[in-house]
């Protein structure tokens, strides 16, 4: 079996509620977010449940903004 460092060039956190506020109405400013209710038992996105978020002033999420063939690992703490 593999591990994640062997599969995965680079691994980082997911982003905190400190980079954004959650919106409750869709605009030009927002930008959505991936949670663990975002998505499908098979992980497929829901595009319909994605989170509504604005980035906070200042802020920058660069780095956690998906891109083509990104994997994401999800985690759920109990």
């Amino acid at each position: 079996m593999k591990n994640i460092e062997s599969l995965t060039t680079e691994t980082i956190t997911g982003a905190t509620n400190a980079l954004f506020d959650k919106s409750e109405h869709r605009n030009d400013q927002k930008t959505d977010l991936l949670t663990g209710a975002s998505l499908s038992a098979n992980g497929e996105i829901i595009a319909e449940q994605l989170g509504n978020v604005i980035v906070k002033e200042g802020k920058n999420i660069q780095r956690y903004l998906l891109q083509q063939g990104i994997g994401v690992q999800l985690m759920k703490a109990s």
